[in-house]
């Protein structure tokens, strides 16, 4: 994950600071969405091992 987002950014350097800004970003918002993914399986899992209890 983070190893792409490297692989993305690092070529964009050499390119323009606009093209890096960009490849940053979308890094970011990859990584939020994962975040955001995450937390809702952790919840959901919270939710059906409390159901159970």
């Amino acid at each position: 994950m983070l190893s792409a987002c490297g692989a993305s950014v690092i070529p964009s350097v050499r390119v323009s600071n606009t093209d890096t800004m960009v490849a940053l970003s979308s890094c970011f918002n990859l990584m939020n969405v994962i975040a955001v993914d995450l937390v809702h399986i952790l919840n959901y899992h919270g939710l059906i091992t409390a159901a159970k209890h």
